[in-house]
């Protein structure tokens, strides 16, 4: 047993109720991310409790909602950063913002203005992106 298991009711009260989620020692979620050890590396990605739900949940804004539609667009630029941050290899990278993007078509965003709010957060940010990407072409193949 490990050494958490035998020591967690005298860090926390009765009241609150601790339940192991991680499958193995090989990986887990925390707080948004998902970590996990292959051949001996961390593999660090978002995780988003919300994909389990059996219902789709609204994330980002829709197009026609009474919002400008710079800060619709800005949200997808936000978010591709975050993930972006939150991710340190490329497949976990893609895996994250697929979804995004087919959401983000599906509330009414055109792809070409999408383009251009990835090349602008790209231009802004190549540090953050350094470790998924070579360059911006290599971005927007991952997103499409």
């Amino acid at each position: 047993m490990m050494t958490f298991e035998r020591f967690y009711k005298d860090i926390y009260p009765e009241e609150l109720q601790l339940a192991r989620e991680n499958k193995d020692n090989l990986s887990a979620s925390f707080l948004d991310l998902d970590i996990k050890i292959i051949d001996h590396k961390f593999r660090v990605g978002l995780f988003d409790k919300r994909d389990a739900f059996p219902f789709t949940i609204v994330r980002m804004p829709h197009k026609c909602s009474n919002i400008p539609s710079s800060m619709f667009y800005s949200s997808f630029g936000a978010e591709l950063l975050r993930i972006s941050r939150a991710s340190n290899n490329r497949n976990q990278f893609s895996a994250s913002i697929k979804p995004l993007v087919n959401r983000m078509i599906k509330q009414g965003a055109d792809i070409e203005r999408l383009s251009k709010v990835t090349q602008k957060f790209y231009n802004r940010h190549v540090q953050e992106f350094d470790n998924l990407v070579n360059n911006f072409d290599e971005l927007v193949s991952l997103l499409l």
